[in-house]
């Protein structure tokens, strides 16, 4: 205390400042320690808590009972840096508002999981430390794009509420790619999809603040300008969504995106009549025939339809005649009608 006295009286005479004997504030103290430890700036994490947020991130804790405890900002004086987190043996209080010069703003937009919906605010930051925080009315669209997308990226296109139809369209273009190599089909994998979403989907993105926006995109609009006028057209005709079978129902494809023939599950009896495999793609490729009992169990797989009836079908009428004996299972299934729901033997 002796040599303190000392150094405070050369320093009266150096500043020519009288003696004053007025209590000195914990935010006084703090103001003058800030210049000396602007790192050393702490927040405490819980009202009433012991362990303080430091300037550069890492956690440090004043202990219990404690006379600074109650402060909300602080400048950890002396400390420890600890493994886990620090001890502060030693701190001043500061009103935040000493901070305001070292602080910088900045904008944050980012996507909320918790209410699926994007946030954006202005933050008055000093390191790590948020000082003060206010909503933005305004984001810019480039912004807005990149925090969808990337939030999109991370969960994959069937956030957007992507339904079979829309991966069914995937499939039949990348089959006509996989199909048609002389044509200029374009790659709309999961992969080159995520990679462009600024280019085909950033576009329908300037309005959407919620996943609930997102999902209301009119996304066959979207995709559809992937490909050209031209091949919008073709893709009906090359690779429908559904083929007629003889019995007159109109049953669905089910492609494949790695370029498989395409499935048609169809019950056996609505298939009589056919002669041959279909085909689509301008006849180039054979659709594969997953023929079904008439309680919709699958009795034979072929992509050679002819073959079938030459060669496999007898055997496998013996079985669904001894199992559906009420229904009719002609010699010759070329010649024969085909039947739609239940048809039974006279």
């Amino acid at each position: 205390m002796e040599r303190i006295e000392k150094l405070v009286n050369q320093w009266r005479k150096i500043l020519n400042a009288p003696p004053d004997s007025e209590v000195v504030a914990h935010d006084d103290v703090g103001a003058l320690l800030l210049y000396a430890y602007p790192d050393r700036v702490a927040r405490q994490i819980e009202r009433q808590g012991t362990l303080y947020k430091l300037i550069n991130g890492r956690m440090a804790r004043l202990p219990a009972g404690d006379t600074m405890v109650g402060a909300t900002w602080i400048v950890a004086v002396h400390l420890d840096a600890g493994e886990a987190e620090g001890r502060i043996f030693l701190a001043a209080g500061i009103d935040p508002v000493q901070l305001i010069p070292m602080s910088v703003d900045q904008e944050i937009v980012r996507w909320d999981a918790t209410h699926e919906r994007i946030i954006a605010v202005m933050e008055t930051r000093v390191g790590s430390l948020i000082l003060d925080q206010r909503q933005l009315s305004r984001i810019s669209i480039e912004r807005r794009r990149e925090v969808i997308c990337n939030m999109i990226r991370e969960r994959g296109l069937k956030v957007m509420g992507w339904s079979d139809a829309f991966e069914q369209w995937q499939a039949r273009v990348m089959c006509l790619r996989k199909w048609n190599n002389d044509e200029t089909w374009p790659d709309v994998t999961d992969d080159q999809l995520l990679a462009t979403l600024e280019t085909w989907l950033g576009p329908y993105l300037d309005e959407v603040n919620s996943l609930q926006d997102l999902q209301r995109i009119g996304l066959d609009t979207a995709i559809n300008a992937l490909i050209s006028w031209d091949q919008q057209q073709k893709l009906d005709t090359l690779a429908p969504i559904r083929i007629k079978v003889p019995s007159g129902s109109e049953l669905r494809l089910k492609y494949s995106i790695d370029g498989q023939p395409p499935v048609l599950e169809v019950r056996l009896q609505e298939v009589f009549g056919w002669i041959e495999t279909p085909s689509i793609n301008g006849g180039r490729t054979r659709v594969l025939l997953h023929l079904l009992s008439p309680g919709f169990r699958l009795v034979q797989v072929t992509g050679d339809l002819s073959s079938f009836w030459n060669t496999g079908y007898a055997e496998v009428k013996k079985e669904l005649r001894r199992r559906y004996p009420k229904h009719a299972w002609p010699d010759d299934p070329r010649t024969a009608a085909a039947v739609r729901g239940v048809a039974k033997r006279r």
